[in-house]
């Protein structure tokens, strides 16, 4: 996964690279991102004993100016997200409670595709809102969960027949944009709110997981390139 990510975030800023030397104008900007998430899964009362922990986001940025305070942009991040459940109870070999419970954390890997608008105000444009929406594409997830008597890893359930590979929806944020040094910096406070159903067609392991929908928070660090 390491590979991935490194070979991703490489082929990405050199392509952005050379697309900047060729097309840069006052106008256009690229940066990089690096921030934190927090996800929280929605409607599925399965899902209401995990919480969210944070984990990273990391990509690049494309900015067109379309006026003083108008922009429209968009980022190719790689996100990393993850949900855990301290305590569940494990059934039998016939369904039933046991006296076990576990721990269990789920990872999400994802290729996010933000595209939204932006509009600059406050003193000197610093203060920015901004409006669009997402699109996640699911490189793999993985479950890991350890019974807690016992230490035991084990498998209660593959969760890579439950969730889809895809997920889309809106995108709202408030940002600060400053400049440190000769540096122009960008942090903003993201709500990424999934609209899909991300739950596969009911099979056998799906039963029960009628809809499940993500709600991402993000806090980004964006930096423009000096291009």
């Amino acid at each position: 996964m390491k590979k991935i990510i490194i070979s991703f975030l490489f082929f990405t800023f050199i392509s952005y690279q050379s697309f900047a030397q060729s097309f840069v104008s006052d106008n256009v900007k690229f940066g990089l991102n690096i921030g934190t998430n927090l996800l929280d899964l929605k409607q599925e009362e399965f899902f209401d004993k995990y919480d969210g922990k944070l984990s990273y986001s990391v990509g690049i940025s494309f900015e067109i100016k379309v006026s003083e305070k108008i922009s429209l942009l968009s980022n190719v991040n790689y996100d990393n997200k993850i949900m855990e459940s301290e305590r569940f109870g494990i059934p039998d070999d016939f369904g039933n409670p046991s006296e076990f419970t576990a721990k269990n954390r789920i990872k999400f890997n994802y290729i996010s595709i933000p595209v939204f608008a932006r509009y600059y105000f406050g003193k000197n444009n610093r203060l920015n809102i901004n409006a669009g929406g997402f699109y996640n594409y699911l490189l793999d997830v993985k479950s890991e969960t350890k019974v807690n008597q016992t230490s035991e890893m084990i498998n209660p359930f593959p969760i890579n027949n439950i969730i889809q590979n895809s997920d889309y929806g809106l995108l709202i944020a408030l940002g600060y944009q400053f400049n440190l040094s000769n540096h122009q910096i960008t942090i903003d406070l993201r709500n990424e709110i999934g609209l899909a159903n991300i739950t596969k067609n009911q099979t056998f392991f799906t039963e029960g997981f009628t809809e499940l929908k993500t709600n991402t928070i993000k806090l980004m660090l964006n930096w423009k390139l000096p291009i």
